[in-house]
């Protein structure tokens, strides 16, 4: 009885196990190793360039103006309210350069600076002028009409008409109304009958009206919450 061989591959040996065609063999080691470390070459020689470059960028520094103690809205600037910060050139940080800090000593801040911050371009006037729209007027207050606290430039406050005398009626009670937003410009110091003259920013509107309570001894101001 005879019997059938099975044809071997090509090139096997006698007993051994098949050879794989050479067409399904993973690419060499070698070739990825090579490519991971020009990879890595390329990202080095790229930190080596941009490195310096950025160092260079972030450690030049200009001297600016910054604040020793906050200013209030209104208030006057000195040279003591003033330090010099450092802060990295070409980053788009508005501030007032420190050779300049002279041109600030004696303005007046349009608004409340706190410490610890830099000083703003624009950020100082020589005297706070009234916006379009809005009037600035001198109100004579009495002591009793005032508020217990201390007020400063900027405050927010409501000016109401009272009654000094029994039987008084307010000045123009028609024309008047409950009361008038107001924002404190300036204040003067007391007059020797105990009157506190407070400069204050109203509207147009209401300007005439303001200035008539003040006339008359019939204005009370009421401080209303800060910050």
């Amino acid at each position: 009885m005879s019997t059938t061989e099975m044809p071997r591959h090509a090139g096997a040996a006698a007993g051994g196990p098949p050879r794989v065609p050479s067409s399904t063999l993973a690419p060499p080691r070698r070739q990825r190793r090579n490519g991971r470390l020009a990879l890595a070459g390329a990202l080095v020689a790229l930190f080596a360039v941009g490195t310096p470059a950025a160092w260079v960028y972030f450690s030049q520094t200009v001297s600016v103006v910054g604040l020793a103690d906050g200013v209030r809205y209104g208030k006057q600037i000195t040279a003591g309210d003033l330090v010099e910060m450092s802060v990295p050139t070409g980053g788009g940080i508005n501030a007032v350069e420190w050779a300049q800090r002279d041109s600030v000593v004696g303005q007046v801040a349009t608004s409340d600076l706190q410490a610890g911050q830099l000083l703003p371009t624009g950020a100082t006037a020589p005297e706070i002028k009234p916006a379009k729209g809005t009037s600035i007027v001198a109100v004579g207050v009495k002591a009793a009409f005032l508020p217990a606290v201390e007020l400063a430039a900027g405050d927010s406050v409501r000016i109401v008409a009272v009654l000094t005398t029994p039987g008084a009626t307010p000045a123009d009670p028609k024309n008047l109304p409950a009361s008038i937003a107001a924002t404190v410009h300036s204040i003067s110091g007391r007059a020797p009958d105990g009157t506190t003259v407070v400069s204050v920013t109203v509207s147009d509107a209401d300007a005439d009206a303001v200035a008539r309570l003040s006339a008359v001894g019939q204005a009370a101001l009421v401080l209303l919450p800060r910050g």
